[in-house]
């Protein structure tokens, strides 16, 4: 829901060198840019949001926190810096990682440079063709980013997860089984079994409505040929087959109708007076829409 950006600030620059830093005390990449400044650096897109960042363990991504919280004590900027840094939960009965939320602000009136999400993913620390170099200008080492190919396989793990999963974590939310599932739009605070219900299905909305822009990201313009790339072509095909399986599962839960309601019911009558909620609204029409395919 963000706005589309194609050039970087000098903060946020100045962010990249950090991660390169700190990926030159290893002897694998542990800090990879992804999300679609990766796919922007790749070709693949002709702009991006805020920046997304996968760290393979938890040390590298305490470095990276700790490193970026430095800048805000720089004193030979003449341009004030902000860094602010908030941990955002996951839940690893849906395979959702942990995250650390950075905002990047400069300038006197704080304005945002850059938004960084952090996210602790020990399924990147695979070798291979998982990481890309790029040069980005301003930034004096490569930036290491993981391969689109290797972006599509983590999805399609959390897409075959959900699909194989979501019945039986149904289950255990309808049992009263308790675990956080965060970062659901509506259902951040649920109040009973049905509404903690409604974020598992918000959140596998979301993973569907990810797989469908990568889905696009094919269809737009990058075609992988079956004679090249394997990896990639391969798990396109997985994608694509993946994505129709969580959608039909999703169709037919048991809640879905419960839960299409309660969210039609939000739309109609929330009021959204700025820019941003009304973005929201359209971004959750679009999530239901996905549950009526054409």
């Amino acid at each position: 829901m963000n706005s589309p950006v194609t050039r970087l600030s000098a903060l946020t620059l100045e962010a990249l060198e950090v991660i390169q830093e700190i990926n030159g005390l290893y002897s694998n990449p542990q800090i990879l840019i992804t999300g679609s400044y990766a796919r922007f650096l790749q070709n693949l897109c002709s702009s991006f949001n805020d920046i997304d960042i996968i760290c393979t363990d938890k040390e590298s991504a305490r470095r990276l926190v700790k490193k970026l919280q430095t800048l805000n004590s720089d004193m030979d900027s003449d341009i004030p810096k902000s860094v602010t840094i908030g941990l955002i939960p996951g839940c690893q009965a849906i395979k959702l990682p942990g995250a650390y939320n950075i905002q990047l602000k400069e300038g006197d009136l704080g304005m945002k440079a850059m938004g960084l999400q952090v996210n602790i993913d020990a399924r990147a620390a695979r070798r291979n063709t998982a990481e890309l170099a790029i040069h980005v200008p301003g930034v004096e080492r490569p930036v290491m980013c993981l391969s689109f190919a290797e972006e599509i396989r983590l999805l399609n793990d959390t897409l075959e997860y959900l699909t194989e999963n979501l019945d039986s974590l149904t289950g255990q939310l309808q049992k009263e089984t308790v675990f956080r599932i965060p970062r659901t739009i509506l259902f951040n605070s649920p109040q009973n079994a049905d509404e903690r219900i409604y974020g598992l299905l918000m959140r596998a909305l979301l993973t569907l409505h990810k797989a469908s822009q990568f889905i696009a990201l094919q269809v737009d313009g990058n075609p992988v040929k079956p004679d090249c790339q394997t990896e990639q072509f391969r798990e396109q095909q997985r994608l694509h087959a993946l994505t129709e399986n969580l959608k039909i599962k999703l169709t037919n839960h048991i809640c879905r109708n419960d839960f299409e309601l309660r969210v039609n019911n939000w739309l109609s009558t929330t009021a959204h007076v700025n820019d941003f909620e009304i973005k929201r609204k359209e971004f959750i029409k679009a999530l239901l829409a996905l549950l009526h395919p054409e």
